[in-house]
């Protein structure tokens, strides 16, 4: 996993700090279909899809979660960082590194 950005929600009102990583991903290793092991109490819905078609889905309203906008939004900067040695490469077609 790589770090990619740290932020405030609202430093005016709150000390919540956002911790934005990117990391290899492959479904096959799921433990289970929401991610984490049964019986961990956190239900998450895992959405897959290809990185070309999130702009379609933030123009239709279904991306409008604020940090995945800003990792989608950040991801031609880490491939350009990439390009230039800094940091792991990531495949936004296949969204593999």
């Amino acid at each position: 996993m790589a770090p990619v950005m740290q932020l405030f929600t609202n430093p005016a009102s709150t000390t919540e700090r956002l911790h934005l990583s990117v990391a290899e991903y492959d479904g096959a290793r799921r433990p289970a279909a929401g991610g984490k092991p049964a019986g961990e109490g956190e239900e998450i819905e895992v959405i897959e899809m290809d990185f070309d078609d999130a702009p379609a889905r933030i123009e239709t309203g279904e991306i409008v979660d604020a940090r995945t906008l800003l990792i989608l939004l950040h991801l031609p900067h880490l491939n350009a960082r990439c390009r230039d040695g800094m940091a792991k490469p990531h495949d936004t077609a296949t969204g593999t590194t």
